[in-house]
């Protein structure tokens, strides 16, 4: 994995994290402490991540770079809990029912 693949993993999560209502736009720009303008640069793929701008976000969101490698589990943080909810869902497999009896 490429350091430019970390970037596009972390503004992957970012779009996802919009996308399915964790945050609008504007909550996660005052939330990573950027303008609206230019996380929905970012978001739109006009705009890249800096390392710093990236390093930044990965700490207000609670994640570690180690975070945005797929496969890893989550350490912490509010963006955490949603990474593994979504894998959670990914990984379910229904289970049939038993009945027991008392």
């Amino acid at each position: 994995m490429l350091f430019q693949d970390l970037l596009a993993s972390l503004a992957s999560l970012l779009r996802t994290l919009v996308r399915n209502g964790e945050f609008t736009e504007r909550a996660l720009s005052r939330r990573l402490g950027l303008s609206q303008s230019h996380l929905h640069h970012v978001l739109k793929g006009v705009k890249s991540l800096s390392p710093e701008l990236a390093d930044r976000i990965l700490s207000r969101l609670g994640l570690s770079v180690l975070d945005l490698i797929p496969g890893d589990p989550p350490r912490k943080g509010p963006a955490s809990d949603y990474i593994l909810r979504e894998e959670m869902k990914e990984e379910t497999v229904e289970s049939p029912v038993t009945e027991t009896r008392m």
